[in-house]
């Protein structure tokens, strides 16, 4: 078990991240708990792949596999304390909720479906069957499996006893596949997932210690030869291993054997599954070592077999190719097998492993590129050594932030500067907001987050929001992000990607102004209500005693509150304020807002931003609009409310209301274009008349919002 201060951290960050889930997408507390989880399991799913809600049948999210669906209920109490979270116990309704999943599956009747994404999984699960059916009459077969896994995720400790036996129970009766046609059967298996799983995956996922899971230091494994036979030179041997040896390792230091050059997370997906799947039967489990194609170590040094040692002694090993294949024998293996089936896997599973002394090769990266073949890297991780990449990495260093080109970067440079060979003679206090205090909250932007934040500044804040998995994979995106200047905001474009990026300077953006964009949207997500924060807000305010009426009928009456429904809106819109600032600095600087990067990281409540790392200080002087009238991003803040609060007195509420999914309606052409229209308005309305406004005191008519940015940056030296 993870030792406790650690594991209670991580509970603290996964309740984090439900949190900002449940903001930006306006999400109820438990749907955010739901797909935080599925994140933190290794799912990471669209909307269509999660059923949760009303008539789901007990369903709430799932997962194709190459024999079936992983299908999974999660259950989930109000609270956010990590505490209340970590000591939490459930009733039966989660057992009985599998139950309602099997018997939905096994129902020959077809009872028609009312939700509709629950339409979209029966409509997969019939074509599977129906494939499953024709391939049995193709072939020799007599009956065709389907493999279901059942999980029930607690986001808490345990099961009543009540309920555990209830679950035994079902586990239990699950023994035998049911037969649901002729000639094809369903296997179930039943797993029961709780907090302190989800807590040791993300564990192994971001370790980057040589520290084993009982927090001992060790930077060495063992793996066996079988039968001591291998092939081995001074710096590389190549033999077989058995599987339980990588499976013990990576229990034990989770990601940090994956070599540190380009970490990964390599997600579920069907390869994994089919891995799994060969682990699963003892006939290909013995015949594993010649289906797979096997696991490279790179080493910092390894000590071979000899008369008084049966194993090598890999020290500091990086696995480089075999991440999905180590992580998958580990899952099937924990899961999947009974006692008597692990006993076999440890005898007659084993894994070809090419081992690498560090000297061996002289590029690591070409050997991660060549070996990886199975399932793709993060693409994020497989261009960090890309001489820009590398490049903004000093860029950033030189302006007191830490760029972290790839995962795991800065707490590798924080544990041991001086091998960081790409900062030399930086040091972990030099991105520290108190240099003297080692404890201070570190300056760190990782470059997925500036992808993000700068394809929204430029005017694409749809994209940051819903395609931030493919800005390093589609190459024109990633070219723009980090080789163009783009010239006018994609406003400018009618929102044409490709027309903007053929009308840009074939030159990197500035580090600064790609920092204003990672800052600002910081920025709105620190002064702005959490959805939770407005709801008890606005019952307090309009005395609504939410405990004396249903919750439905309380956020009706919300509903029709123009407060209520402002702090709804921009909870979703972080995003859409960069793109908004965004317009307004290429709307007043033109081209050369290229420049004003580090004049604007001078301004107000952003330079604190800058100098800290944290907005939390500023949200109360923002929310009291206590700042100076020069203030660029406090001022395009509250024209910003502005506008959007004229939008929600229009026609648009109504929409905005009744819209299924406010993230992507928020994120529509259509409403950003409104946005900045109002803000079109809104300059020309200041340039004839004085906005009785404290934030906008610092605005001068015949100037403008415009004329107002352009002064204050050229005030600057």
């Amino acid at each position: 078990m993870i030792f406790d201060i650690h594991k209670h951290n991580i509970i603290g960050h996964f309740v984090n991240e439900v949190l900002e889930d449940m903001n930006e997408a306006n999400r109820s507390l438990e749907s955010a708990y739901t797909r935080i989880a599925a994140k933190w399991l290794g799912y990471e799913l669209d909307d269509e792949y999660f059923v949760d809600g009303s008539g789901d049948r007990g369903l709430d999210f799932w997962f194709p596999t190459s024999s079936g669906f992983d299908l999974f209920q999660v259950k989930s109490i109000e609270s956010t304390e990590p505490i209340e979270i970590s000591q939490a116990n459930f009733n039966k309704t989660g057992v009985m909720d599998l139950i309602r999943i099997k018997t939905y599956l096994t129902d020959e009747e077809g009872i028609p479906e009312h939700n509709e994404r629950l339409r979209g999984f029966k409509e997969r699960w019939n074509h599977v069957i129906s494939s499953k059916r024709l391939a049995v009459g193709d072939s020799d077969e007599e009956v065709s499996l389907i493999t279901v896994n059942l999980g029930l995720i607690i986001i808490g400790n345990t099961l009543t006893e009540q309920a555990m036996d209830e679950f035994e129970a079902f586990k239990r009766s699950l023994a035998m596949p049911i037969q649901i046609h002729e000639n094809v059967k369903i296997e179930f298996r039943v797993n029961l997932i709780n907090i302190s799983d989800i807590i040791e995956a993300r564990w192994r996922e971001e370790n980057r210690e040589w520290k084993n899971i009982s927090g001992k230091k060790q930077n060495w494994i063992e793996l066996h030869a079988e039968n001591g036979q291998c092939l081995n030179n001074s710096n590389s041997a190549l033999f077989y291993c058995p599987a339980i040896d990588l499976v013990s390792a990576y229990q034990n230091f989770g990601y940090q054997l994956f070599e540190p050059n380009v970490r990964c997370n390599i997600k579920k997906s069907k390869v994994n599954s089919a891995i799994k799947e060969s682990i699963k039967y003892r006939s290909s489990r013995k015949e594993f070592r010649y289906l797979n194609n096997g696991v490279t170590i790179i080493c910092k040094s390894y000590v071979s077999p000899s008369k008084n040692r049966n194993s090598f002694k890999v020290v500091e090993p990086g696995i480089v190719n075999g991440l999905q294949t180590v992580i998958s024998i580990s899952e099937a293996y924990n899961k999947l097998l009974s006692n008597e089936e692990k006993e076999d896997f440890e005898k007659n599973c084993y894994v070809l492993i090419r081992l690498l002394h560090t000297n061996a090769v002289k590029n690591v990266d070409k050997v991660v590129r060549a070996t990886n073949t199975q399932n793709r890297m993060e693409s994020r991780n497989l261009l960090s050594n890309n001489p820009e990449q590398v490049l903004y990495e000093k860029l950033f260093a030189e302006v007191g932030w830490f760029y972290e080109r790839k995962q795991g970067a800065w707490e590798a440079f924080a544990m041991d500067p001086k091998r960081w060979r790409t900062l030399p003679n930086k040091r972990k206090a030099d991105f520290l907001a108190n240099p003297k205090d080692l404890r201070s909250k570190a300056r760190v932007v990782d470059n997925e987050s500036i992808a993000q934040t700068w394809m929204a500044f430029i005017g694409f804040s749809d994209i940051a929001v819903h395609e931030k998995s493919k800005l390093f994979d589609r190459e024109d995106w990633y070219n723009l992000i980090f080789l163009h200047r783009p010239k006018r905001h994609g406003f400018e474009y009618k929102y044409s990607l490709p027309s903007l990026s053929q009308d840009s300077f074939n030159m990197a953006p500035a580090p600064e102004l790609l920092l204003v964009s990672y800052l600002v949207r910081n920025f709105a997500r620190s002064v702005t209500p959490s959805s939770k924060e407005n709801f008890i807000n606005s019952c307090n305010r309009l005395k609504i005693d939410p405990t004396k009426k249903s919750r439905e009928e309380v956020i009706a009456e919300l509903a029709q509150d123009s407060e209520y429904l402002l702090g709804l809106a921009l909870s979703g819109m972080s995003f859409t304020f960069v793109e908004y600032l965004g317009y307004a600095l290429f709307r007043a600087l033109g081209s050369s807002i290229h420049e004003s990067g580090q004049k604007l990281l001078q301004n107000g409540v952003l330079s604190s931003i800058y100098k800290t790392s944290t907005s939390n200080d500023i949200k109360k002087k923002v929310l009291n609009e206590d700042f100076e009238k020069e203030d660029i991003l406090c001022v395009l803040w509250y024209s910003f409310r502005h506008v959007v609060s004229e939008m929600l007195s229009s026609f648009w509420a109504e929409s905005f209301r009744s819209a299924s999914n406010r993230s992507r309606f928020i994120a529509h052409k259509d409403t950003r274009q409104k946005i900045i229209q109002g803000l079109e308005d809104l300059h020309r309305y200041t340039c004839k008349m004085q906005i009785t406004k404290l934030w906008a005191a610092g605005i001068e008519t015949e100037k403008g919002i415009f004329g107002f940015i352009q002064d204050i940056v050229s005030g600057y030296n």
